[in-house]
């Protein structure tokens, strides 16, 4: 089974991390760049390999996530290679008008909901196994 690619900002690096838990205790496999990269390796190049490789794609977005580069870099390459994404919102910032091109056609899940609302968590995890699965 691939991994899940996790897009976020450092800032937002808590909130991240939470995600990651959440499906890691859900059987699911993420990528962490801090983990898997290691030092003196070819940062961009990793981030390119994971994105490509990864079944599925959460983008954990914050005002903070909309004004980085590397984010919007990172989403931009997952929907060049058609990799299903997953926005989970932790504040209440519009997205940016290159990420609202992009995921236009995607469902948002407040993070809140997403670690406290069963129904919301059960749908979001169905769907990110699936895209898994289907890569």
């Amino acid at each position: 089974m691939s991994h899940v690619f996790i897009s976020y900002v450092s800032k937002d690096k808590a909130f991240a991390d939470a995600v990651k838990v959440f499906l890691n205790r859900n059987g699911l496999e993420t990528w962490d760049e801090q983990e898997s990269i290691s030092v003196g390796s070819k940062y961009v190049v990793a981030l390119m390999n994971a994105i490509t490789s990864a079944g599925a794609v959460v983008l954990v977005f914050s005002e903070n996530a909309m004004l980085s580069q590397w984010v919007e870099h990172n989403i931009a390459y997952a929907f060049t290679h058609a990799k299903q994404i997953f926005p989970v919102q932790i504040d209440n910032a519009p997205l940016s008008e290159t990420m609202e091109l992009m995921l236009s056609t995607r469902q948002i899940v407040r993070y809140h909901d997403l670690l406290e609302n069963k129904d919301v968590a059960d749908r979001f995890l169905e769907s990110v196994r699936k895209a898994v699965c289907d890569s």
